[in-house]
């Protein structure tokens, strides 16, 4: 199947994207203020706990392969992923 020239775009930003480890408790304080205290505190904890998917590196699928069964009389549906179309290539 040929490619679109937008899935090379894709590539290349990823490729080229300057890959910087998360401030976990900056990016709650700056983005959860909608949240009290105990909840945000408890966000950042749960965020900490597994800070290893938050460093920005690209990594593989260590794990068996999943399955999804659907309700009877549903179909299964494919979409593109969501681009960021702020972002020009």
């Amino acid at each position: 199947m040929p490619s679109s020239g937008t899935d090379q775009y894709s590539v290349i930003d990823i490729l080229d994207a300057k890959h910087v480890k998360a401030d976990l408790p900056d990016i709650v304080k700056d983005n959860c203020s909608h949240l009290t205290p105990l909840q945000r505190e408890k966000l950042l904890s749960l965020l900490l706990t597994y800070e290893s998917l938050f460093d920005d590196t690209l990594g593989d699928w260590n794990r068996p392969p999943i399955s999804i069964e659907l309700k009877e009389g549903t179909k299964s549906y494919h979409d593109r992923p969501y681009r960021d179309y702020t972002r020009q290539p």
